[in-house]
This record gives C-alpha cells, structure tokens and sequence, in this order.
C-alpha cells in the first residue's frame, strides 16, 4: 500500500525516520530532472537536491503539515535553483549538453521496434536540437515550460509556486513556445 505525503510527513514527524526516506525515493528524481533542466549542471543539480531535502528535513517540525507536500518542495528547489543561476556565471556552449558514457549512448542509439536507423538519429538530433533550444530560452519561459510539460502542472499551480497570475503563465508559455518553434525551423532550414 502507497501512503499519501502527508500521511508520510505525520510518520515522520511521529519519529519514523522510514517515512522521510520514502518522501526522498520518491522525489529525488522529480526534483533533479527539475533542478538539472534549470542549472544544466549535473553535480549541481544533486547539490540542490540535497540541499531541498535538508531544507525539508529541518523545516518540517515547524510547517503547516496539512498544506501540500509536493508544492512546498518543488517551491523549495526552484528557490535554490534561482539562487544558484544568480551566482552562475555564463555557460560555455560545451557545457550545454553534457557527455553520456558510451554504455548509454549505445543504448540511446538502438533504434524502437519497427523504426530505421535513420529515424532513429532523426528524432535524436531532433531531441538535442530542442534541449539546446530550451536551454537558449529566457529563466522564466524555461522554468514555466519545464513546470508545464515535464511537471505537469497546471497553469494556476504555476502561478503559484512562481507568484505571477495565471494569465502570465499563458503569456510566458506562449512566447516560449513560439520562441522553441522558431529556433527549430530555423535549424531545420539551414540543414
């Protein structure tokens, strides 16, 4: 049986230490994807997420435990990772996409069931191309994009964890789109 988060955090704060280790399993991933598409630092990256789950850890006795967890925790690493992106000095192109280990571009580069090599590198470069592109785009429009598309969150929970009206969230998730769609076209021209 899967207990809620908040049923978690009560364990927790009950003094099961289990609890707090389940609410990490089942974050981590979460919040590194979303800390990684921000800072696209890998090691920085497992920084904030460690440095969320401290956060989380010292805070809760304190926190309205009847508030939702995963709000609270996914607002405390976009917190880190603006802190972060203030201190960052500009990205290098080379470190735009970092190096996989041959093991897993091996395995990247098997082609799905009934698809050609040569779709398969298409929707390869194809999938480089859009993170480079989504890399290129404002702070704001990438943060909103990610909380969008790899989050899946809704545009009022957005304007939430970022405090701007929902009506920006559309506006900012327009032009970003428009922005991504331009910048593809255009590399597709000029192959």
């Amino acid at each position: 049986m899967t207990c809620s988060d908040e049923e978690l955090v009560k364990r927790h704060l009950e003094g099961d230490e289990q609890s707090f280790n389940q609410l990490v399993e089942r974050y981590t991933g979460r919040l590194y994807n979303l800390a990684y598409r921000f800072l696209l630092d890998q090691a920085e990256a497992e920084d904030i997420v460690q440095e969320t789950f401290l956060h989380v850890y010292e805070a809760l006795p304190h926190s309205q435990i009847d508030l939702p967890f995963r709000p609270w925790v996914t607002t405390i690493t976009l917190n880190a990772c603006r802190s972060a992106l203030r201190k960052k000095r500009p990205l290098a192109f080379a470190e735009i996409a970092p190096e996989a280990d041959e093991a897993e571009t091996f395995v990247e580069n098997i082609p799905a069931e009934g698809e050609t090599p040569a779709e398969a590198m298409e929707a390869q470069e194809l999938e480089i191309a859009l993170r480079q592109a989504v890399s290129a785009l404002p702070e704001e429009e990438r943060m909103i994009l990610t909380l969008r598309y790899n989050e899946d969150l809704s545009y009022e929970q957005i304007g939430e964890l970022l405090h701007i009206p929902v009506p920006s969230v559309g506006t900012h998730l327009y032009r970003a789109k428009r922005r991504l769609y331009t910048t593809l076209v255009a590399d597709q021209e000029a192959d």
